[in-house]
């Protein structure tokens, strides 16, 4: 992971120094001006953090949500009917279903 995160790093050091410019337009650019007091580590180890914190949430909850819907079989039959109502029955979800 920390080699993905290197070679974003990477690419956007290579097209900063192509444009000539250090326009802030994102997180990555705004730590790369902050290289003085941060070093590249740092911010690789960074945005490793923020990934699994955030599949990590994700994740955590919807294991909370199966097992709450396992401990509640009739709330787990409301829950599958509505599904098999809005997207139907064997169907894969899509984007519009949700919104």
């Amino acid at each position: 992971m920390l080699q993905l995160f290197g070679g974003l790093i990477d690419e956007r050091l290579n097209l900063r120094k192509l444009q000539k410019t250090n326009a802030e337009n994102d997180v990555i650019d705004i730590l790369l001006n902050l290289s003085d007091d941060i070093d590249r580590t740092h911010i690789e180890h960074m945005f490793v953090d923020l990934f699994v914190a955030g599949t990590d949430t994700t994740s955590s909850t919807i294991e909370w949500a199966m097992a709450e819907l396992l401990h509640n079989p009739e709330i787990l039959e409301k829950a599958k009917a509505e599904l098999e109502q809005t997207i139907g029955k064997g169907k894969l979800i899509q984007e519009s279903d949700i919104s």
